[in-house]
């Protein structure tokens, strides 16, 4: 069966999140066609956004002589955009539809933690590994060593 990821809600927030990225692509070039210290302050924004300095984005905006509302309206925006990323990639990456090499590894060592931690058996390590669907052999050599017994 073949899935589409773009009708589900997350892919219709992924589609949102690329045409609103678009969309400031667009704003961006014409503010630096127009008026690049706009531009500047656009792209300032967005890059303190992206790092989590939300009071840094209205700051940028206040000092730089945006008024009240542009600036709400813009940091909203950017914060819009951002949530629509990183909701669908965490939907995503926890329903194992996005793979991600740093993300399989340290379900492998939390899950390698709970064994130790709770001296869970080797079985029931095993299932949990087959149902994050990730394959045996992407175990460590260590880890994987173990369920060979079986």
């Amino acid at each position: 069966m073949k899935h589409n990821l773009f009708i589900t809600t997350e892919g219709r927030l992924l589609l949102s999140g690329i045409a609103l990225s678009l969309l400031l692509i667009f704003f961006i070039i014409f503010y630096a066609v127009t008026d690049l210290h706009t531009a500047e302050i656009l792209v300032l924004v967005f890059v303190a956004h992206t790092f989590g300095g939300r009071a840094a984005g209205i700051g940028l905006c206040i000092l730089n002589g945006f008024g009240a509302f542009p600036t709400i309206l813009y940091n909203f925006y950017i914060e819009v955009l951002i949530v629509c990323f990183t909701y669908a990639g965490f939907v995503y990456s926890t329903t194992n539809y996005l793979k991600v090499e740093w993300l399989i590894k340290f379900k492998l060592s939390n899950l390698r933690y709970h064994y130790w931690l709770k001296k869970s058996t080797v079985k029931e390590i095993k299932n949990k590994i087959i149902s994050f669907n990730i394959p045996l052999h992407d175990c460590k050599i260590g880890f994987h060593a173990v369920f060979t017994n079986f």
